[in-house]
């Protein structure tokens, strides 16, 4: 009994929900479970019937397979129904499950006949590892639907299903006589791993945890929501560097842009060289954050409103303004020689030097 209830407890961590995992996995991992604790066949086998007489180990089993199911499957809809299982009856509520989703009607025959013929790598966005686990269970699918699925049959979907990627090695598994599916699939599986294609899906993605199945029927897991897809933000801004390596989807109207463009650094503006740049009114004087020393404003020194004429001394690295509202400023006409002037009249001492002559202030 204690070592019946600790199996309980790692099943009830290594068995997703119903809802989280959809009805084929779901079931995948129980079948696991099954396996590891070695429970009668039956249990989970809808065609084959329990013996009259059921040992006390086996009842164990039993007690372990039905709350493992009501747990797993209790925030799911498909609970509904098992409310009218009787207590304790695993096979019951398996069968439940079971044909909740995959119901023993014409319909259902049906669409599991419809979702194994039509299948492919790109219709089921699987890589090939994935694929070949696919096919093999919508064909389990179908033969409990009642439908057929033999070897050449599931051999046929396999190699016609297959993206362009392996049209190399299709067409030569084509031409091998008696070739059997498990033998095609080792050899498309070590084709896929020689040419690092082993995770390649229809959108050229290194598909790498995705589900192993994917199939669903109206009442399976819910499908995906459009309004919750992976797009690619910097897609529709035009601006994404990755193209075609783009981990996310590019949808609708989009672009990309060279890598080194995107992070091209801004080329800052050199200052002026030559003393015509400084002349008031020019239009390639650079803005520059400094207070004019001349009426201590918040603009440079160059854009003083007082100021009439701007030159440079590149001799001395010294600049001289001539003041347009002082007396002996002169007028427009005369500004050069004003400004002359103040240069002749520069204390030989610079800035540091001294004052300026009158009508003159240094930058």
């Amino acid at each position: 009994m204690a070592d019946a209830d600790k199996q309980l407890g790692v099943m009830y961590n290594a068995v997703g929900t119903l809802k989280e995992l959809g009805y084929h996995e779901w079931r995948g991992c129980l079948a696991q479970q099954a396996y590891a604790y070695a429970w009668p066949s039956w249990i989970l086998d809808l065609n084959e019937n329990p013996p009259d007489n059921v040992t006390a180990k086996q009842n164990l089993h039993i007690r372990n397979a039905y709350m493992i199911i009501m747990n797993k499957t209790n925030d799911h809809v498909v609970a509904n129904s098992l409310k009218l299982v009787k207590l304790g009856d695993a096979k019951a509520a398996f069968k439940k499950v079971h044909e909740f989703f995959q119901p023993d009607s014409q319909a259902g025959k049906t669409a599991a006949f419809s979702q194994f013929y039509r299948a492919t790598m790109k219709t089921t966005n699987t890589n090939i590892m994935q694929w070949v686990a696919e096919v093999h269970l919508r064909a389990n699918i179908l033969k409990e639907a009642g439908g057929e699925a033999n070897e050449q049959a599931r051999l046929s979907i396999l190699l016609d299903g297959l993206l362009p990627e392996f049209d190399r090695i299709n067409e030569i598994l084509n031409h091998i006589e008696g070739l059997t599916f498990e033998t095609a699939c080792s050899k498309l599986i070590g084709y896929a791993r020689s040419h690092k294609i082993e995770c390649l899906t229809k959108d050229g993605e290194q598909k790498l945890n995705g589900k192993a199945n994917s199939f669903f029927n109206a009442q399976d897991a819910n499908p995906p929501n459009p309004n919750n897809a992976n797009e690619c933000r910097l897609w529709k801004r035009g601006s994404c560097t990755y193209g075609d390596r783009c981990k996310f989807q590019h949808i609708g109207p989009g672009g990309t842009i060279p890598r080194k463009q995107r992070n091209a650094k801004r080329e800052i503006p050199k200052p002026p060289t030559t003393p015509e740049a400084f002349m008031v009114g020019s239009t390639d004087t650079p803005v520059m954050e400094t207070k004019c020393e001349n009426c201590s404003g918040s603009h440079a020194m160059q854009d003083c409103p007082t100021a009439k004429v701007f030159t440079m001394d590149s001799t001395r690295n010294v600049n001289y303004v001539f003041m347009a509202d002082d007396s002996n400023a002169g007028d427009d006409n005369n500004a050069d020689d004003d400004s002359r002037s103040c240069m002749e009249a520069r204390p030989s001492g610079g800035p540091s030097g001294g004052s300026p002559p009158t009508g003159c202030a240094y930058y």
